[in-house]
C-alpha cells in the first residue's frame, strides 16, 4: 500500500527512535517519567530537519 505514495522503504523507515533513559540509553527512567516532554524536546532539537 505504501508504494502508492512513494518508495515503501523510505516511507516506512524509522527516522527517529526516541532515547528513553533506563530503557535504551543510560539514565534513570524515573527522572524521564516525571516529565518526558522535556527529554523529548531536547532530543528533537538535535535532529536534522529532513526535507526531501
Amino acid at each position: 500500500m505504501a508504494a502508492r505514495w512513494g518508495d515503501p522503504d523510505k516511507l516506512l523507515s524509522e527516522t527517529w527512535i526516541p532515547a528513553v533513559p533506563g530503557i535504551n540509553v543510560d539514565g534513570n527512567y524515573g527522572d524521564y517519567a516525571a516529565d518526558p516532554s522535556i527529554w523529548i524536546r531536547n532530543e528533537a532539537e538535535k535532529l536534522p530537519i529532513l526535507l526531501d
